[in-house]
């Protein structure tokens, strides 16, 4: 690979003046007898070649055209470039019940501004978020817990796990070898007197990451506003925060990682009008859910 855990795609061009460097792993040959391997230190001199053909004029340079038609290599490699806004959709076909249905969903850039001193990475770079809220036909895979509580925050939750194990194993795969790592630090309800931080995949929004910043929510200076749902912008943040049923025109309710510090058994979440009238739902409720991730 590259240096940077990125895939050599054959036809990249190595312009003028430009270097690559790559990541080469060397190891024993599997199988062998303890008896074939060595008993002491040894130095060993290794040469890699890689052969580049000149380039002629009908040579094309893998360059971002489109968020929307541009391959999840090409996004990755490129994931800082000014041809991807804020707002740009992709499509992505996927069986998330295992009925061997296909659903298509959008994926929508929500971010793309650096963080600075935020210890979650959930608002940091280019963060992509679901535009419709999953089609789970299973009404418990939507609770947050089946028992009434928050203690152990999001990470100890039943849809943490089914997040990130079952709806995770149904993302396309040339998406899922591009998904990166993201440290998420969430909220801690009254059960509980510290923040959880995981290292996820897949993760769901805190109250600070789309515009409603809670008293409720213990996770403040730890993370950031995105970019989307930014006032500023010429949607207004409650039509951004109103999120729908799959295949439907139905808004719905849809859960957030922060757990409610004044409750030991709720987490909040987003009313279909996009803003939180009630702040908080029990955690055995069955509400949407929006997967948020990076790619890089």
């Amino acid at each position: 690979t590259y240096s940077d855990g990125k895939t050599i795609e054959p036809n990249h061009l190595l312009a003028s003046t430009k270097k690559e460097t790559y990541k080469v792993k060397v190891q024993y040959k599997q199988g062998l007898a303890a008896d074939q391997l060595p008993d002491q230190s040894k130095t060993y001199n290794f040469r890699f070649t890689v052969t580049y053909m000149q380039a002629d004029n009908n040579a094309i340079q893998r360059k971002p055209i489109s968020f929307a038609t541009d391959s999840w290599s090409t996004i990755a490699r490129y994931n800082d470039s000014n041809v991807y806004q804020i707002g740009d959709e992709k499509e992505i076909t996927m069986d998330v019940n295992g009925d061997g249905v296909d659903e298509t969903y959008h994926i929508v850039i929500v971010n793309k501004t650096a963080c600075t001193t935020e210890t979650s990475e959930t608002a940091c770079g280019l963060v992509l978020q679901f535009k419709e809220l999953l089609n789970i036909t299973n009404s418990s895979d939507q609770q947050m817990n089946t028992t009434a509580t928050s203690v152990g925050g999001w990470p100890a939750t039943n849809l943490y796990t089914y997040l990130n194990t079952t709806v995770y194993s149904k993302i396309p795969s040339d998406l899922k070898e591009h998904i990166i790592n993201t440290t998420v630090v969430s909220g801690h309800g009254d059960g509980d007197s510290q923040n959880f931080t995981t290292n996820d995949k897949l993760y769901i929004l805190s109250t600070k990451e789309i515009g409603l910043p809670s008293s409720y929510d213990s996770v403040t200076i730890e993370t950031r506003l995105l970019d989307y749902y930014e006032y500023g912008l010429s949607t207004s943040a409650n039509t951004k925060r109103t999120k729908y049923s799959y295949g439907t025109n139905t808004a719905s309710i849809w859960w957030l990682r922060s757990a409610t510090m004044s409750s030991s058994s709720a987490f909040d979440h987003i009313a279909t009008s996009g803003g939180m009238s009630d702040h908080y739902g029990t955690a055995t409720y069955s509400y949407g859910v929006l997967p948020a991730f990076r790619i890089g």
